[in-house]
């Protein structure tokens, strides 16, 4: 008889005990569970591009060259795909941006590349569509006086 009943009141302490958790936790526990199964993103892909020269002017002389040497980082190897076929492209717009920046003498310009890559990274959702590429990490980045 007193087995009986110990094992009637663990029962009921067990049953309470689950009804708590599953009142007072379903939420956080639903929620945690659902952001497990959401797919996780592609991890990140380098893509090395060749160094980038172009001549910048002074009342309509070269003055100096900039040269940039930076790497793409794309959201997978679909992304880094779809990006190498656009490559052309992409260095196309890079230098026809880089050139309307010289010309129009934007502040803060080429001295900050924070502002240099904020703008590259626009030019490239325009040409490769939104989220393929999500950095652009500068190698080598510097002006050279014309000789």
């Amino acid at each position: 008889m007193k087995l009986i009943l110990i094992l009637l009141v663990l029962a009921s302490l067990l049953g309470g005990g689950g009804f708590a958790a599953w009142t007072f936790y379903r939420e956080p526990i639903e929620a945690k569970v659902t952001e497990m199964m959401k797919p996780k993103e592609p991890p990140n892909v380098a893509l090395p591009l060749e160094p980038i020269t172009l001549p910048l002017f002074k009342g309509g002389v070269p003055d100096r060259f900039l040269t940039l040497e930076m790497s793409l980082i794309c959201a997978g190897n679909d992304a880094m795909l779809r990006v190498k076929g656009q490559v052309p492209r992409l260095v196309d717009a890079y230098i026809q941006y880089l050139h309307t920046l010289a010309n129009l003498r934007i502040k803060p310009g080429f001295e900050d590349l924070d502002f240099v890559k904020e703008r590259l990274l626009n030019v490239s959702a325009q040409v490769v569509g939104p989220g393929e590429v999500r950095d652009i990490l500068f190698r080598n980045a510097f002006e050279k006086p014309m000789q």
